[in-house]
């Protein structure tokens, strides 16, 4: 009886294993990414560091020329652009100008032309990221320490642990909620025959503060992308 059992394992675990080795899918399987940050655009502030860095990198694609020796034009947003669309074309010159750069009035009189363009991405039914590890270990130790102190001497020192829950927990639970919306912003920098320089970043922002990303007036097409 125990070789009739031994011998039925063994064909159990060779079935499993030959389940598991099979390698033949009609399409791939699903992975995580590793995990990464990624920046969050929360004010008028954070444009400006945007319009810095990116008149940072457009310098630098000239190589040794000098600033003065690539005069620039950039194309004025039209009158349904958005808020963000319309800062950060004059927070750009801007930052431009202060850097050493030639911005034209022109077009004709400049050699390069600098346009950008924003999408904004919604992401739709997208699940809650599960809480920090640690999370529950941490608020059980400070469980444990109030179920303790009722034999302390100094009653006083309970306002300890639960201030330290609240910390806690407010570490813990940050950027975990769903209800999050990207936006996609590309620099480039062309001449009469190529791009010379090109340049994208994506943020999340607030869903609250999209129509500062939204062209005003008219439709815009948001790409739907629903994901864990």
């Amino acid at each position: 009886m125990n070789i009739s059992k031994g011998v039925v394992l063994c064909a159990a675990l060779s079935v499993l294993a030959a389940c598991g080795s099979n390698n033949n899918l009609p399409y791939p399987r699903a992975t995580m990414f590793a995990g990464s940050e990624q920046q969050k655009l929360q004010s008028v502030s954070h444009w400006d560091v945007l319009a810095r860095y990116e008149s940072e990198q457009i310098l630098s694609s000239f190589g040794d020329a000098a600033a003065e020796a690539r005069p620039l034009f950039l194309n004025t947003p039209d009158e349904n652009a958005s808020p963000f669309a319309t800062a950060y074309h004059d927070l750009l010159i801007s930052s431009l100008v202060s850097s050493g750069a030639d911005v034209m009035l022109s077009p004709e009189d400049a050699l390069l032309t600098v346009n950008y363009n924003v999408q904004v991405v919604e992401h739709l039914n997208r699940q809650r990221l599960p809480a920090r590890p640690g999370t529950y270990t941490a608020l059980v130790a400070v469980a444990a320490s109030l179920a303790d102190s009722r034999h302390w001497g100094d009653q006083g020192l309970v306002l300890v642990p639960i201030a330290m829950a609240a910390d806690l927990w407010n570490n813990f639970r940050k950027d975990t909620k769903a209800a999050v919306t990207e936006v996609i912003i590309t620099t480039r920098i062309q001449d009469t025959r190529q791009i010379t320089h090109s340049d994208s970043r994506i943020y999340y922002f607030s869903p609250e503060d999209i129509a500062h990303y939204r062209d005003q007036g008219k439709t815009f097409s948001v790409v739907g992308a629903g994901g864990n």
